[in-house]
């Protein structure tokens, strides 16, 4: 309410006050954690609230004491708890990172009534976070409230906040026990990145859109218990969740380590190289940039200059060196943005013992097992377009605002079983078809891994409206169909009949234009068992007054609306699913209509994944409804 009035009328003409006076009685400059602050108290105070909301502090080490002043310094007097910490230590709450923020989740649960909702801003990081102390957090929050929704701003993070440093979420939720299956709303929204009409027109900066692809829902238990769900799903939907639940069971870089059959490291940090390490005296120190062109799968070590000595950062602490020993694999731990690849080479050494020192933008793995076979498998697929796919959407930082992995998401690639042989490979494609074999991926799947290297991830890196964005071909296909949409229902075509069998009569009809005029949507039909009808047919939109129609449909419901009166803020993107019946050949037929924005990521394969198992769940669910309803007479044979 204050936002919505101007300071400077805060009082009135009549030098009335439009609120009552409330500095000391309801805004209250006291700490949160304070249990002696009436109105804070966790026992006494809790239940008093019907809401609480806010955009409470987050920070690593932000739930620490201050730190000491020089003076203080000389002291050897221990410093005294803070607050919050004192808090979350009584009431048994998990503190990642000592990260002061999600404490504020469990201090505002127990002052809200039940029926009360706590809707707050906090670090998106607590769905990111992947050590035990995070996982006991999600645990304790989706085991112990009722969420109604989680809203991921990541992808928002530079578009809201402008100086902020990590990405931000919005929780709201109740104090009450979940079921472990009841379902909450996670919303992941992106940036508008719309095509200028104009090549000078300006460019709204604050409107931020939930489209349907944006929009998730998954269970208690899937919240508390499986950390995949908060990255996968805020790119990508339930097939690539599905997908990358299948291969996490595979071995991967970290899994190997803790079974001692690898040694692992992030390259030295060169900083102010004030300290010497000595034990690198006189070895190959690989600093370049990129790998060189003319390497593809394997690095000769001794074209890699010795260096006399290798300093480092003061703060740099070196322990383990052992990663950078024979048999050695290097991994530029960012990927390219041109080729879509991370890049991945085997050290071929003629020193018996030592590879080659790189520098922090490399990882070096050394395998230990007797046949060197795990680092030959995992220089196969960090080449591959499979890597890219599986870190742009389990990582907490590609995808969202930066290209570069942690090191921790990094070794957690899958790798296939077997040691293939690439010593024959001699090209990204075959790299790709080996690593596709290997781990059995079928044709959906690698259509998956393609749509979201294509669309997904470029649009999300791009600060500009990408190829994405773009309208949809019109008749511009090598066969003189509609490109992007012909594929699209060919995709759908083939799930349904995955789903209800191969010999159901399934066919689709794309509408189109009659003349030059371009609608900002396209509409296709699918026919559901009509026995005859051509699988895919284009016609010339001729119904009276349709075209208008769609028009209206475009600029009442479809464009994006901001809930906000300066038309900043948030919107939503809306498309139309019609359900139709019509009598051919003296038979029921039934029609389901498709009405989205022409825009080429709506009418993408994975796309018509998507689509194609909303409907197959819409009917599947009728059908057990109209099974379980035996009053109803259209049941009665």
């Amino acid at each position: 309410m204050a936002d919505a009035i101007e300071p400077k009328h805060y009082v009135t003409r009549e030098n009335a006050k439009v609120f009552p006076r409330l500095r000391g009685k309801q805004l209250l400059a006291e700490d949160f954690f304070d249990e002696g602050t009436k109105g804070f108290r966790t026992k006494e105070d809790s239940g008093i609230y019907d809401f609480v909301i806010g955009n409470a502090p987050w920070g690593d080490g932000s739930i620490k004491p201050e730190p000491k002043t020089e003076a203080a310094k000389t002291e050897k007097k221990k410093p005294e708890l803070t607050k919050a910490q004192v808090w979350a230590k009584k009431y048994q709450w998990p503190v990642p990172n000592y990260d002061i923020g999600p404490v504020f989740f469990g201090k505002a649960a127990a002052l809200v009534n039940d029926s009360g909702r706590v809707a707050m801003v906090q670090t998106a990081s607590i769905l990111y976070w992947r050590d035990g102390r995070a996982a006991e957090l999600r645990k304790r929050l989706f085991n112990s409230f009722t969420f109604d929704e989680i809203t991921n701003l990541s992808a928002l993070r530079r578009d809201m906040f402008a100086e902020a440093i990590g990405p931000a979420c919005v929780a709201v939720f109740g104090k009450q026990k979940p079921q472990p299956n009841t379902t909450l709303y996670y919303f992941t929204p992106k940036p508008t990145r719309s095509l200028a009409k104009k090549p000078r027109a300006r460019q709204p900066t604050q409107i931020f859109t939930v489209e349907p692809q944006d929009i998730s829902t998954l269970t208690h238990r899937e919240a508390a218990e499986d950390a995949m769900v908060w990255p996968v799903l805020a790119l990508g939907g339930p097939r690539d969740l599905n997908l990358i639940r299948r291969l996490d069971n595979l071995p991967n870089l970290a899994k190997l380590e803790k079974a001692g059959l690898a040694k692992m490291r992030m390259g030295v940090i060169p900083g102010n190289q004030n300290k010497e390490v000595l034990e690198l005296r006189g070895k190959r120190y690989f600093d370049a940039q990129q790998f060189p062109a003319d390497v593809f799968l394997q690095l000769d070590a001794d074209t890699v200059p010795t260096q006399a000595q290798i300093r480092v950062d003061t703060g740099h602490g070196i322990k383990e060196l052992g990663a950078f020993k024979s048999p050695q694999l290097l991994i530029k731990q960012s990927f390219s943005t041109e080729s879509g690849r991370f890049r991945a080479v085997i050290v071929k050494s003629s020193d018996p013992e030592w590879g080659v020192i790189c520098k922090k933008t490399y990882f070096s793995v050394r395998d230990l097992s007797p046949q060197s076979s795990y680092i030959q498998s995992a220089c196969l697929v960090y080449n591959s377009l499979f890597a890219t796919y599986f870190l742009g959407l389990t990582s907490s930082r590609i995808g969202h605002y930066i290209t570069e992995a942690l090191s921790e998401e990094l070794v957690t690639v899958p790798l296939p079983q077997g040691s293939p042989d690439i010593s024959t490979l001699n090209s990204f494609d075959a790299v790709d078809a080996v690593a596709r074999k290997l781990f059995a991926l079928t044709l959906a799947d690698w259509q998956l891994v393609e749509d979201f290297l294509h669309h997904t991830l470029p649009d999300a890196l791009r600060k500009t409206p990408g190829p994405s964005r773009h309208p949809t071909g019109r008749g511009t296909g090598d066969s003189g169909s509609e490109p992007e949409i012909s594929e699209y229902l060919k995709t759908f075509i083939r799930v349904i009949k995955a789903t209800f069998g191969k010999d159901k009569s399934i066919a689709a009809t794309i509408y189109t234009e009659p003349d030059a005029t371009r609608l900002p949507v396209r509409m296709v039909t699918i026919h559901l068992d009509w026995p005859g009808k051509p699988r895919l047919t284009i016609e010339p939109i001729e119904a009276d007054g349709l075209l208008d129609q769609l028009a209206k449909l475009h600029s009442d419901q479809f464009r994006n609306k901001s809930s906000a009166a300066s038309g900043d803020g948030l919107g939503f993107q809306r498309v139309a699913f019609f359900f139709h019946p019509n009598r051919e050949a003296n038979a029921r037929a039934m029609n389901f209509t498709i009405v989205k924005p022409d825009e080429c990521r709506y009418w993408t394969r994975s796309m018509g994944m998507r689509d194609a198992d909303q409907l197959t769940n819409a009917i599947l669910k009728a059908s057990e409804r109209k099974r379980g309803n035996t009053h109803d007479p259209a049941n009665i044979q």
